[in-house]
């Protein structure tokens, strides 16, 4: 038994019964089932046992000193009452929310609807999109391979993906570099990524990676890229000789028993998935495309809220499960820990709003924020056409936390609502009041008012590479073009001001989603601009849209 569950249990009489657990005393506990919430009073000395199937009926004793069931239902009502709030305001189609211990799901919601109609009801078997958080399990993944001594993460990449030697420096890179984002990669692969539809094959994709040129000196600073976790699902494909889906389906779902994840949209049920929208600054919504990515390692997981809660749970009880280790404790403490030398290099994502990234520091295929609350906070968010994701847990309380909206780049609603949860499971294991949690500002107003204002700014006639490129809804808008700067909205969100480094190059920002990489303008025979690159190399080409 973990200390934090003896802490928190400390002084119960409880013992197990037919897999589950009998607690005795006095108690009104809520069950999670697969009905409506149903409030259960148990009095005097009554035993109440929680069947093993149900992966959802968790009791927290009244006479726990730390939770009780009182403070976790006053839980569940300020957080369902949050996300209402947000849905509510923010028009989003619908909230999900799961908080997690070592033993499963102790608190869950569901608010909106699953279909574009709005008939049915978002429910547990409702499926997400969970984009960027599927790079913890090709994290854990890896770790399970490196366990079976297939694969080293301290050895350079070249070993197991002999592609990578066509890249100038390629032979420095390593699989612990690619998983902490510091292999110093391009963002994106030329091919497989967000705006290619074509669903290019993984070999393909990290084929074109090859052709990039490294953007900074492998291991010199952190520079996300989903490019590099293309490449550690190439290795893992390498060593298991099987598809990169074959390996996290045998080596990780189904030992997790994540009979509701898949990894391609060919899999999943799709009268089950989530609707989801995406916008344009002007406030107009469209639903988005839905289309697997030659990067899948970066970004495959369809799952339901539930099954995802699996894998949190395991990862809070250091990696076992009922039927035994997936993987050993050391390994997810190598994970869990900081990746620079010296602490003093952080993300260089934007925020889009209120976060704490200038405060975060990269482990193994997740980030890390400490202190959170007197505890390390071990995270990731997905962002992908509509499905804006957050996992996060604390690993020494022994508590974590899933929330999943779906509109477009609203990140900093499930990142808000999900340190709320921890927030208040925190203070309700201290015995203190439930903190206030108030409405985060609206990203799209936000976006809008920016980009009007750019817009009124540009040069009009005098900046001929105005226009859109790679899709007319989610690729690079460029606004403006002076003498200095290039003034872009890309993927919809991130409003940047690139420096002129040449005629036709620019340089975006450290802080922007393409940090300190090239954008090059290439101009058509009439002097107008017809296509844009960004990236190194081969880059990541996208044709004007229009005119």
């Amino acid at each position: 038994m973990t200390w934090w569950f003896r802490h928190v249990f400390e002084g119960v009489n409880y013992r197990p019964s037919h897999g589950g657990i009998e607690m005795l005393g006095l108690m009104h506990v809520r069950l999670p089932t697969t009905r409506p919430w149903i409030g259960v009073t148990v009095i005097g000395m009554t035993l109440l046992s929680l069947s093993p199937g149900s992966a959802h009926a968790q009791l927290v004793p009244e006479t726990a000193p730390h939770i009780t069931p009182a403070q976790l239902d006053a839980l569940r009502t300020s957080l369902e009452n949050a996300a209402r709030a947000e849905l509510t305001a923010k028009d989003l189609p619908s909230v999900a929310l799961a908080i997690v211990t070592r033993d499963g799901i102790v608190l869950e919601f569901f608010l909106g609807f699953e279909d574009e109609a709005r008939t049915r009801p978002v429910t547990e078997a409702t499926v997400f999109r969970m984009g960027s958080i599927s790079k913890m399990l090709t994290g854990v993944t890896a770790m399970i391979a490196q366990e079976e001594g297939l694969l080293e993460l301290d050895a350079a990449v070249v070993a197991y993906v002999p592609e990578l030697r066509k890249m100038p420096g390629g032979e420095r890179i390593t699989l612990r570099q690619l998983l902490s984002h510091r292999a110093g990669l391009v963002r994106e692969p030329p091919v497989g990524y967000y705006t290619d539809p074509t669903e290019p094959t993984l070999r393909s994709t990290v084929a074109s990676v090859a052709e990039t040129e490294l953007v900074h000196e492998p291991g010199a600073r952190i520079k996300y890229s989903n490019a590099g976790f293309a490449i550690v699902g190439q290795a893992l494909e390498a060593v298991y000789e099987e598809p990169f889906s074959d390996v996290v389906r045998s080596r990780l779902l189904d030992r997790l028993g994540m009979t509701a994840s898949w990894t391609s949209r060919l899999e999943i049920p799709r009268d089950r998935l989530a609707y989801a929208q995406m916008w344009v600054p002007n406030g107009e919504r469209y639903s988005p495309p839905l289309f697997d990515f030659g990067m899948g390692p970066a970004g495959f997981l369809y799952a339901t809220v539930p099954d995802l809660a699996k894998f949190v749970a395991m990862l809070l009880s250091e990696g076992m499960t009922a039927d035994g280790p997936i993987v050993q404790p050391a390994a997810l403490h190598d994970m869990w820990s900081p990746q620079t030398p010296d602490h003093a290099d952080h993300w260089n994502e934007p925020c889009f709003g209120d976060c704490t990234r200038g405060s975060m520091e990269v482990g193994l295929a997740a980030d890390l924020n400490r202190p959170f609350e007197g505890f390390t906070r071990v995270r990731h968010g997905g962002g992908v056409f509509g499905y804006a994701s957050e996992l996060e847990f604390l690993p020494e309380a022994g508590v974590g936390v899933i929330v999943v909206t779906t509109l477009d780049s609203h990140g900093r609603v499930s990142r808000h609502l999900a340190a709320a949860a921890l927030r208040g499971f925190v203070a309700a294991m201290r015995g203190e009041p439930l903190p206030q949690i108030a409405l985060v500002s609206d990203v799209i107003a936000d976006v809008g008012e920016n980009v009007a204002a750019a817009r009124a700014d540009a040069t009009g006639s005098e900046a001929p590479a105005r226009g859109v490129y790679g899709n007319e809804r989610y690729g690079v808008e460029i606004i403006d073009e002076t003498e200095d700067e290039l003034v872009i909205l890309i993927e919809g969100v991130d409003l940047v001001r690139l420096t002129r480094t040449g005629s036709e190059s620019f340089l975006f920002p450290r802080f922007s989603l393409h940090s300190d990489e090239p954008l090059i303008l290439v101009r058509g025979g009439n002097g107008g601009t017809d296509r844009l690159r960004i990236g190194t190399g081969r880059g990541m080409l996208l044709e004007r849209v229009g005119e």
